[in-house]
């Protein structure tokens, strides 16, 4: 499964800093300035924010995006200056995530590649 989330998140690399997993009512956001991992849950009738009980969450050096699988069961973080990608499960009661070590190390540098419609280019 984590190949093909990496699959996922390498293009992704300068992408979105927010997910959403709509089972658990819940947001992810990236904070790259403080190596974390911020969660809210969305109130179904005033659609206010409330911060998950252990949020944030640490993360790997200079998050940026985040994708969550189409189950909800897992979130996938690209840290950009260590070339890592973060797995997280997501508690399915109350959206709490929390890492499986160790972090996957992938074979290019978030800063080194530009998106360019779906694929990623070297930049010369």
């Amino acid at each position: 499964m984590l190949s093909k989330a990496i699959a996922a998140v390498i293009p992704l690399m300068l992408g979105a800093l927010t997910a959403c997993a709509p089972s658990t009512h819940t947001v992810y956001v990236t904070q790259p300035t403080n190596n974390n991992v911020a969660a809210y849950r969305i109130n179904n009738h005033s659609g206010a924010f409330t911060t998950i009980v252990g949020s944030p969450y640490l993360s790997g050096n200079s998050p940026g995006p985040i994708v969550v699988d189409p189950a909800g069961k897992h979130a996938y973080v690209a840290n950009r200056i260590d070339n890592t990608i973060s797995l997280y499960r997501i508690d399915s009661l109350i959206g709490s995530l929390s890492e499986v070590m160790p972090r996957t190390t992938t074979a290019c540098s978030g800063y080194g590649y530009e998106r360019s419609g779906q694929s990623s280019i070297r930049k010369q």
